[in-house]
């Protein structure tokens, strides 16, 4: 075994140890909406790992909305529903194994492979991985900087993969098409905005 080998399992075996015991260890089912069969226990903590993403996207686009400086306060609440529907929609899309909000067609086994893998499990590593090594920068005169840099990356990786098709080729930039839809319309495209949009639909995870 080549030492580059054992380091990397090394890597490997410490990111599981930081990944223990924490919120996302569980991660096992994930699915939108809950089965109406769920224990309470169950629903309980989807509910929790829900709350967790909607946190997430909210303090993100607060960050971005923040900076733009042609950003009209009087129409928060406007804002506030349209994010709404967009997270709303960004969480189904990664709950439907990808058939129903994209109209998609196929039989039954197309349908269940549609989605195996760019799930809301797979946003939560995502972001998991985020907060574990995206850590805060002392320096104030970087802090703005990093704030908006980590935006930019968390709302990348809500979109990152939101149009799924398993048998398409252009999946992300199909994505970075509907990211600018969404730009379009909690953003206004003003240059702050239209400079957001550039950098995060350049992400591909």
């Amino acid at each position: 075994m080549t030492t580059k080998l054992k380091d990397d399992i090394h890597k490997d075996e410490s990111l599981t140890k930081l990944l223990q015991d924490t919120w996302m260890s569980q991660n096992k089912i994930f699915l939108f909406p809950p089965s109406s069969s769920s224990s309470s226990s169950s629903s309980s903590s989807f509910d929790h790992r829900l709350e967790h993403l909607k946190k997430q996207w909210d303090e993100a686009i607060a960050t971005i909305i923040k900076e733009n400086n042609n950003h009209d306060n009087n129409n928060d609440d406007d804002d506030d529903d349209v994010c709404n529907k967009w997270f709303n929609d960004i969480v189904k899309r990664h709950s439907s194994n990808g058939t129903e909000i994209q109209g998609g067609e196929g039989d039954d086994e197309e349908k269940k492979e549609a989605r195996f893998y760019h799930t809301l499990v797979h946003l939560e590593e995502m972001l998991g991985y985020i907060d574990i090594f995206l850590n805060p920068i002392q320096d104030d005169t970087k802090k703005q900087q990093q704030q908006e840099d980590r935006a930019v990356l968390i709302l990348s990786t809500f979109f990152h993969d939101a149009v799924y098709n398993a048998k398409s080729s252009t999946n992300e930039e199909d994505s970075a098409v509907l990211f600018r839809q969404f730009a379009n319309d909690v953003l206004l495209l003003s240059a702050s905005s239209s400079s957001f949009s550039s950098s995060s639909t350049s992400w591909y995870l």
